[in-house]
Formats: structure tokens, sequence, C-alpha cells
């Protein structure tokens, strides 16, 4: 679609162009792509549903955000040949992340790692917070390692233990040899991961006579390095 789009513009730029006395007799045709060694694919278990069921209201603080537990989950990453790849996770309810919902008991200065859970009336639901717990590459434990500028520089994530939370849209998660922070390459990345969900005040939710849904919806992408 961008392609198409380009091309268009492109076309009616030439075609005014044409009106004037200096019209172009040349124009330049780029093609551009990239062949490469082996490709991957990424699944999710239990095809990336997380259902924490019925929440009742009287379970719900008043004034506080509320814990509602966790779920678990595992990605595999599966490539042809051994890869060097790495993960984002975008937020596809961006905006709607609640401060004050507290998942596993995280408060307000760990809102940057939150992921929203859509809105009802203009109010915020709750958030949740998304975190790897030990991966395997091939068969052998590895450490997920993290990237803050897409891939310039990378941080070893074991010295901070077994878990390691994720930043919706600016990180770029990849993995490594325990102990090392630069990537590797893999064929098969068996990674598990944690979603926490909190939920916010009840101070601050739509009202609670009828249903409200929680929304949540991420995407995983993986990225060549």
């Amino acid at each position: 679609m961008k392609s198409t789009l380009r091309i268009v513009a492109l076309s009616t730029l030439l075609g005014l162009a044409s009106l004037g006395a200096h019209a172009a007799e040349t124009a330049d045709l780029t093609v551009k792509g990239v062949i490469r060694p082996s490709a991957c694919s990424i699944t999710l278990s239990d095809d990336g549903q997380i259902d924490f069921g019925n929440i009742r209201a009287s379970s719900l603080n008043a004034t506080g955000g509320t814990d509602i537990g966790e779920k678990t989950g595992t990605a595999t990453i599966t490539c042809e040949a051994p890869t060097r790849v790495g993960l984002t996770a975008t937020d596809d309810r961006a905006g709607t992340a609640n401060p004050d919902a507290n998942p596993i008991l995280l408060g307000r200065g760990w809102s940057g790692n939150f992921f929203g859970v859509g809105s009802v009336d203009g109010k915020k639901v709750g958030a949740y917070v998304l975190y790897l717990t030990e991966p395997t590459a091939d068969g052998a434990s590895v450490s997920p390692s993290k990237s803050l500028d897409q891939g310039a520089t990378w941080a070893d994530e074991s010295r901070y233990g077994t878990d390691s939370l994720i930043t919706p849209q600016s990180m770029l998660v990849s993995w490594s040899p325990i102990s090392q922070a630069a990537p590797e390459a893999y064929t098969t990345i068996s990674q598990p991961f944690k979603i926490g969900l909190g939920v916010a005040p009840k101070s601050e939710l739509p009202d609670l006579t009828t249903d409200i849904p929680i929304d949540g919806l991420a995407t995983f992408t993986l990225v060549y390095l």
C-alpha cells in the first residue's frame, strides 16, 4: 500500500511538471528488497489468548488499584537456520493504561511498562505488564538481551534475575548465552512469559452496574538483526 501511494503521488507531480517549460525527460525507478538466508516465524500458546475470566466488582479496591494476578504463556520462534532475531511488543491499546491499576503490585513509577486494556466511557479500565521468564534456545538455557536504541547497543538481563519486564513500543528483545549481552543466532527459541493484570480503583472506573470488558491487545513482531 505504501509503494502504491508513492507511485500515484509521483505520477501526479510529473503530470503537473509537464505543463511547464522545463519538464524532466528521465525518471529514476528504485527497486529494493533483501534476500535472507533464513526466515523465521513466531507462534503463541493458546493462539495468544490470555483470559482472566470473571472479576467480581466487589473484589476491587475503592481508592487503589487491584492486582488481579498472573497468567502464563509461551512464544516460540522457529527459524529455517540459526538466525539472529529480535522481538518487539506493540501496545495496540496505547494510551489506555491506567497508571493507578497496580499490576503485580507495581505503582505509578512503573507505568512506562504498562500496557492498556481499553477504556469505557472515557475511563481507563486498568493495565497489564508483560515479562519474560527463563527462555531456552536450541535446547540450552539463555537470557534475554534488551536494546532501547534499535539494536545499536545491548544489555544483558540475566543480572536482574529470571524475570524481565518488557516496555511497549520502545524495547527490542533478543537472546544470548547467559551473562552475554550481544545476541546470538538460534534456530528455535522458546520464551515463556507472564501477564500481570491490574484494575483501576473503583473511583476511576465507569458505572459498575454493567459488565466492563478487559480488552488488551498487543502485537509481537520479529526483527532480523
